[in-house]
């Protein structure tokens, strides 16, 4: 047979309470009472003997009697329990033998949400009676679960969970108490808000309220219908997603059971913003040069390009390079990018301008003059060889001064050349290019 003292604390109190109610136990309790006045004593405690005095006298035992009398401390049980505790069990064990079971003292303690396991809490003050369990789902038993704990299931959900405890004992009826229901709650699914700008290739966002006890599933429509892959938090729409209606719907879970699913309100996917590439011009911004646009346009995406001086568009000038001609000498060249793609607004942008400097010539040949220096002679320039395209103008002069009218290749000598010395002035000019001037050596001095 259990002893009382293999009880806790909680125990020996509910054992006590009920007991002081008998007469046999009643007097039980005196007896005790002189066998620990006399083990307080023989220890020279007078202090402790007092408060077991005390104790024991009072009709109900509260928790806080228990909690400030040294009755309840290892120390003092342990001289207690060896003192009469053999005597008291056999006792109560005999008294309690005669009266009926009465219900337990019942608590449940658990969260009553899915996964969690809850326990039955139940006191029987006599311990010669049998506690056993039946957990009930809305008032009905639950099967194979006749245990003091209970795990709740996906079955449990919106249902109210209990528990009936049986006291029973040989000869007697059995005493039963039943707990309190507990509704084992949803955790709900809300509808998740979507952030972004809802545009072609911006991503979205999907912000349901979780917890650490809640898992959530993901699933993007399109139209209401599901995107094939699109199941995370986040989803980048694409050219197919334009102008249809986008949604997510978030599933709730918890301990692995699917629990609740709710879908946001959609968002109607508009045109998206095509990515702002680098662009430049590369080359020598020189008459005849070659320049380059460089550009790292996005992927997918279609560029058209118009080169243009000063603000207007150059004929026939829509490749990514071009050749600079000699009505951009001077002046601010800049090229004109369009990108376009199907579901995104088109983009227009404009390179940085470059100034167009003039050619050079390659050439500057060494000019000369031949023929007779006496007056009335006829002195010939020689103008040497120049690159193709270019214009040449010449200029005779005396003594290093233009000679007015004197712009032939010849010149005829005259009595206003005498003694002094004639030159040949070439200048070549040609459009989009520097001028080149070459004058020839003088002549010797002029005689008659």
């Amino acid at each position: 047979m259990i002893g009382f003292r293999n009880f806790g604390n909680q125990q020996r109190s509910v054992i006590l309470r009920k007991c002081v109610a008998y007469a046999p136990c009643t007097a039980l309790l005196i007896k005790a009472q002189v066998k620990v006045k006399e083990k307080a004593e023989e220890l020279d405690m007078p202090g402790f003997k007092n408060k077991i005095a005390a104790v024991i006298n009072t009709a109900y035992i509260t928790q806080e009697t228990r909690a400030n009398s040294d009755i309840w401390s290892a120390k003092y049980w342990q001289n207690w329990l060896d003192t009469f505790f053999p005597m008291r069990t056999a006792a109560l064990t005999d008294f309690l033998k005669t009266r009926a079971p009465e219900a337990a003292d019942l608590t449940v303690t658990g969260e009553p949400k899915l996964g969690s396991t809850l326990t039955a809490n139940a006191i029987s003050w006599d311990f010669t009676s049998t506690l056993s369990y039946q957990w009930l789902r809305d008032g009905a038993n639950i099967p194979n679960s006749s245990t003091n704990n209970y795990t709740l299931t996906e079955t449990d959900m919106g249902k109210n969970i209990s528990v009936r405890v049986t006291t029973s004992k040989s000869g007697f009826s059995s005493a039963l108490v039943t707990s309190t229901p507990m509704l084992v709650t949803n955790p709900k699914a809300l509808a998740a808000a979507i952030a972004g700008s809802g545009t072609v290739g911006s991503t979205l966002t999907a912000t349901p309220l979780e917890s650490a006890s809640v898992q959530v599933r993901y699933q993007w429509l399109r139209a209401g219908k599901a995107i094939s892959g699109a199941i995370t938090s986040t989803y980048t729409p694409t050219s197919l997603d334009y102008l249809k209606a986008i949604s997510v719907t978030t599933t709730v879970t918890q301990n692995g059971f699917s629990v609740t699913t709710s879908t946001s309100p959609a968002v109607v996917i508009q045109a998206g913003t095509i990515p702002k590439p680098d662009l430049g011009i590369a080359g020598s911004p020189v008459m005849a040069q070659t320049l380059l646009l460089t550009a790292n346009i996005p992927y997918g995406t279609k560029a058209t390009y118009q080169w243009v001086n000063e603000g207007v568009a150059i004929p026939s000038s829509t490749r990514s390079s071009y050749v600079l001609r000699s009505t951009d000498v001077g002046k601010n060249i800049t090229v004109r990018v369009t990108l376009t793609k199907t579901a995104y607004n088109p983009l227009v942008l404009f390179t940085d301008s470059v100034l167009v400097g003039p050619g050079t010539q390659t050439k500057k040949p060494t000019v000369t003059v031949t023929g007779s220096t006496r007056v009335a002679k006829t002195l010939t320039g020689v103008t040497g060889s120049w690159d193709t395209s270019v214009k040449l103008t010449y200029q005779w002069l005396r003594d290093g001064q233009p000679i007015a009218g004197s712009i032939a290749k010849t010149y005829k000598l005259t009595t206003n050349d005498l003694n002094r010395a004639i030159s040949f002035r070439v200048t070549s000019t040609k459009a989009g290019y520097t001028t080149v001037v070459t004058t020839s050596a003088p002549t010797a001095l002029i005689t008659n």
